[in-house]
C-alpha cells in the first residue's frame, strides 16, 4: 500500500470516528459519500495539488524576502522554499481531512457523484491541472488589490467617522 493510499485510509478512518462523534445520528449514506469523497481524492489528486500549492507558496515567500533582501543567495531562497513544502507536508493530513468534512456536511452523495463525474471527465482533469496556476497567480495578484482595498475603505470609514463626530 503507498503511503498516498494510506493516507487516505487514515482520511476515511478519521472523517468516518469524527462524523460518528460530531454529528447527528448516523444519516443514510454517510459511509457512501465517505467513500466518494476517497475517490474524488484519488481522481483529483489532492495530495499531489497540495504541494504544487506548498511550491507556489514557497515560491512566491522566495519572490517577497528577495525583494526585502535583493543580495539574498539562491542556495538560502532555494532552503527558504524547502522549508514551506516541509511545512506544508505537515499540514497536508489536516488539510485533507478540513476538506473532506467539509465536503460531506455540505454535499448530498448525488452531489458528490456528479462532482466525481465531472473530475473524470476532459473538462474536470483540466480543472484539476490549472487550480494550482490558478491559486499561484491568485496569491500574486491578492497583496496589490487587498491594500488598494484597505486603504481606499480606510479613507471612506474615516470620513464616515468624521461627519459622525468621531476620531479615527
Amino acid at each position: 500500500m503507498t503511503g498516498y493510499k494510506k493516507l487516505l485510509g487514515v482520511i476515511a478512518m478519521s472523517t468516518l470516528v469524527w462524523g460518528l462523534g460530531n454529528a447527528p445520528p448516523a444519516r443514510a449514506g454517510e459511509t457512501e459519500r465517505q467513500k466518494i469523497i476517497l475517490e474524488m481524492f484519488e481522481v483529483m489528486q489532492y495530495g499531489r495539488m497540495i504541494e504544487q500549492v506548498a511550491g507556489i507558496v514557497g515560491a512566491e515567500t522566495s519572490k517577497q524576502i528577495k525583494q526585502k533582501v535583493p543580495n539574498i543567495d539562491d542556495e538560502t531562497l532555494g532552503a527558504i522554499e524547502k522549508i514551506v513544502g516541509e511545512e506544508f507536508s505537515g499540514v497536508k493530513p489536516d488539510m485533507m481531512m478540513f476538506i473532506g468534512q467539509f465536503m460531506s456536511q455540505n454535499f448530498t452523495e448525488p452531489e458528490l457523484k456528479e462532482m466525481l463525474a465531472f473530475y473524470q471527465t476532459d473538462v474536470g482533469r483540466k480543472a484539476i491541472t490549472t487550480m494550482p496556476v490558478l491559486t499561484q497567480r491568485m496569491i500574486a495578484w491578492l497583496p496589490s488589490v487587498t491594500g488598494k482595498v484597505q486603504q481606499r475603505s480606510m479613507d471612506r470609514i474615516g470620513k464616515l467617522l468624521k461627519k459622525k463626530g468621531y476620531d479615527l
